[in-house]
């Protein structure tokens, strides 16, 4: 059955976690449509398993354990592995590693405790950081140096999390996913990880130059909803000298270099029809109107319809979006 398109004005039940199952259910086809661990080109069936990952990663340790349980997974440990910027779930079944990070938390005023407020500073920090530095070995390259960083607060976790893993079932294959700034840190988690088989990415920034895309070779699919106007900043980032790295912002006047995006593009339009391709990554030309309008109606929902583009963000339409797409799949004949 296909799910309705979320509402626009319903911002509340667009800002991530789905916790209520009137809002969204997950893994409904768990049973119907099982994940394909062996998938080498686009599937949609695991493009909506990993949306639903990417949205479940932004929930609390409770109801992401019971709810990947129920679609077959385990988490192994304790988990999320948690940074100061960064959260991400490694769930494992016996055919798959699925690794989902979460993307840039957001306060829900009336719903989300204070806690979450410094969570979000951290995760706009990291964001905001948009320094061009040398990507981690064995990547050849530049990357953002604010998504580097948050990686970098749960590598050694992420790596003692797999080891056990593997040595259980070595020839088990990794797939990574995330929405937003999670979609960027697992491109760089999977660029360190030997032996990833796929990344799927939700409204996912640009995250490195050119040098980086050219040497990247994990598959990657790369899905961006409507004008998800974050799948298409940062534009460009300054080359820092080594001695103002570690700040992270302050300007540079050597170099300026410019992000790229990476992987396959898949474009998902607002009605929910999927097309792998489309059109270019440049900003919306009327983005300071919309900012302008916004700010003369804070809180008239009805006024921000204008700025769809941010609205296209939410993991929800992914989700939704992308689950439609596999119940639109042709039924196999019966032999």
């Amino acid at each position: 059955m296909l799910k309705p398109i979320p509402s626009r004005l319903d911002l509340l039940d667009l800002f991530p976690p789905a916790l209520d199952p009137r809002v969204y259910r997950y893994f409904e086809g768990a049973q119907e449509h099982p994940f394909r661990p062996a998938a080498s080109d686009l599937d949609a069936v695991n493009a909506s398993w990993l949306a639903d990952a990417s949205l479940l990663a932004y929930a609390g340790p409770p109801f992401a354990r019971q709810t990947f349980a129920g679609a077959g997974f385990q988490l192994l440990g304790e988990q999320p592995l948690t940074g100061l910027s960064t959260q991400c779930y490694v769930a494992h079944s016996k055919a798959v590693v699925i690794v989902v990070f979460r993307g840039t938390q957001v306060m829900v005023p009336g719903r989300d405790s204070l806690t979450v407020l410094g969570d979000q500073a951290e995760d706009f920090l990291a964001d905001a950081r948009i320094a061009l530095v040398a990507a981690d070995a064995p990547s050849q390259g530049r990357a953002h140096f604010g998504f580097r960083r948050a990686l970098r607060e749960v590598w050694e976790h992420l790596v003692e999390c797999l080891t056990p893993l593997r040595k259980e079932r070595p020839g088990r294959p990794i797939w990574l996913a995330g929405h937003s700034l999670g979609g960027a840190l697992a491109i760089l988690a999977a660029a360190r990880l030997p032996g990833s088989q796929a990344v799927y990415t939700f409204g996912a920034p640009l995250l490195a130059d050119e040098d980086f895309q050219a040497a990247y070779a994990v598959p990657t699919f790369r899905f961006v909803h409507g004008e998800d106007v974050i799948a298409k900043v940062p534009v460009a980032g300054t080359y820092l000298p080594p001695r103002l790295r570690r700040a992270g912002f302050l300007p540079a006047l050597d170099f300026i270099g410019l992000y790229r995006s990476i992987g396959q593009r898949v474009q998902i339009s607002r009605d929910g029809k999927v097309t792998p391709g489309g059109g270019p990554e440049d900003l919306p030309g009327d983005l300071r109107t919309k900012l302008q309008q916004l700010l003369r109606h804070p809180l008239d929902w009805a006024a921000l319809q204008p700025f769809d583009d941010v609205v296209d963000h939410s993991p929800l339409f992914y989700a939704v979006h992308l689950w439609n797409a596999v119940e639109r799949l042709p039924v196999p004949a019966v032999a």
